[in-house]
């Protein structure tokens, strides 16, 4: 069976291909984990394609598997009504002659070309996040000085160039995409209820989040942590609820004044520059200075999966603040660590969590409730022993056969 997939991030063959770096990957890790996992069946082939920069269509061959970079670029900026776009894609269908596609995501633009150019073929989009849902929560938690106040903003809406309108245009086009598919795969209720609100009709199938393998392989300990610190994702725009935590960190240092929360990511300083200063920016650096808690945060810049794994074994608690998730994958990364966590009560969430069993939920907007909880984990010794305890027990619930699960479904596709 030839099974296309349609990413929007670029693998570490892709990568190869465009003289990158291959070893230096710091995004997508799920999806990685997801190709590993995929590579057990000697019946299927993987054509995996996704668009970039480059002016021609690039073709190449790794472990039996072929690899695509279409032009037209993986910006904001592709054209959906290009002609050209539109033919690139269906040269890659005429050179892959795939049975089944399957679409990572719905984020992309040039995701909505490419499933116009594979009509008539099984199609399934397995679900990262729900647009409609992101662009509707967006400026949750947020004052309105705070969402056009910058001459970055400015500029950026006069031209329709933020994030913001990112996801505003996104919405129809993944509501087509919906409609196009013939199933999504998703990994709770909540995604598959969003998903039916748009297309009834969509065959739904389950198949939970791959995670790699270095999660599995490092565990949290009480006496290994530095105690009074703090992990959580990374949070360069408002939906991942940076705003929430640093009101919430500025109620902690009242209690535990020395406190360090590690924030992957570029530092927040990297965009007071005129051109990248955000509204949102300027928020986070204005709670930064109420609360005084520039010696508190710290950037690490981009992380490897591996040395994500380690700053979740050495932190005393790990928080998941977003406004809006599907499946929060860096939760999921904590829980399997083993790290005490706390998670904000949205989206898909709840069927990962037993709240006060393997890990907190708390409210989204509710900064006070997220101070709180924090607090009590680093006060109680027993309680954050408690939660990563049970947090591990995700490990066999969620049985490392990703690759079976997944083959399994798309020889259900084709008989759609």
């Amino acid at each position: 069976m030839k099974v296309l997939w349609v990413t929007n991030i670029l693998f570490e063959h892709h990568r190869t291909m465009v003289g990158l770096d291959s070893t230096n990957v710091t995004s997508g890790s799920w999806l990685n984990a997801a190709y590993s996992s995929s590579l057990n069946d000697p019946d299927i082939q993987l054509h995996i394609a996704t668009s970039g920069t480059n002016k021609e269509l690039l073709q190449s061959e790794c472990k039996g598997n072929q690899f695509y970079i279409v032009p037209g670029g993986a910006s904001r900026g592709y054209n959906i009504r290009s002609k050209d776009n539109l033919n690139n894609w269906k040269k890659v269908r005429e050179l892959a002659q795939p049975d089944v596609v399957i679409f990572w995501g719905t984020e992309s633009r040039f995701s909505y070309v490419a499933m116009k150019a594979m009509k008539g073929l099984p199609i399934a989009i397995y679900m990262q996040g729900v647009i409609q849902s992101i662009y509707e929560h967006y400026f949750e938690g947020i004052p309105q000085k705070y969402q056009n106040s910058t001459l970055r903003d400015v500029i950026d809406k006069l031209n329709r160039r933020s994030i913001y309108n990112t996801f505003h245009d996104q919405v129809p086009l993944e509501r087509e995409m919906l409609c196009m598919a013939n199933a999504v795969i998703v990994e709770n209720d909540w995604c598959e209820d969003m998903c039916k609100s748009v297309n009834p009709k969509l065959n739904i199938f389950r198949n939970n989040l791959p995670i790699r393998h270095v999660y599995r392989s490092m565990e949290w300990s009480l006496g290994s942590i530095e105690r009074y610190s703090i992990f959580t994702n990374a949070g360069g725009y408002p939906i991942k609820g940076h705003h929430i935590l640093f009101q919430a960190l500025g109620h902690v240092k009242e209690i535990y004044p020395n406190f360090k929360c590690y924030i992957p990511g570029e530092k927040l300083s990297s965009f007071d520059g005129i051109k990248r200063k955000t509204g949102y920016a300027k928020m986070l650096n204005d709670l930064i200075r109420k609360y005084n808690l520039y010696e508190n945060i710290i950037y690490t810049g981009p992380l490897s999966s591996h040395e994500m794994a380690q700053y979740l074994a050495k932190c005393h608690v790990y928080v998941m603040p977003s406004v809006m998730e599907n499946h929060s994958s860096s939760l999921i990364e904590a829980m399997m660590v083993g790290a005490p966590s706390i998670s904000s009560l949205v989206g898909g969430t709840a069927s990962l969590v037993k709240h006060g069993y393997n890990a907190i939920l708390y409210n989204s907007l509710d900064a006070r409730s997220l101070s709180g909880n924090i607090i009590r984990l680093f006060d109680n010794d027993d309680f954050a022993e408690k939660l990563s305890q049970n947090a591990i027990k995700i490990r066999s619930e969620r049985k490392d056969n990703f690759g079976e699960e997944m083959n399994i479904i798309l020889k259900q596709l084709t008989r759609i």
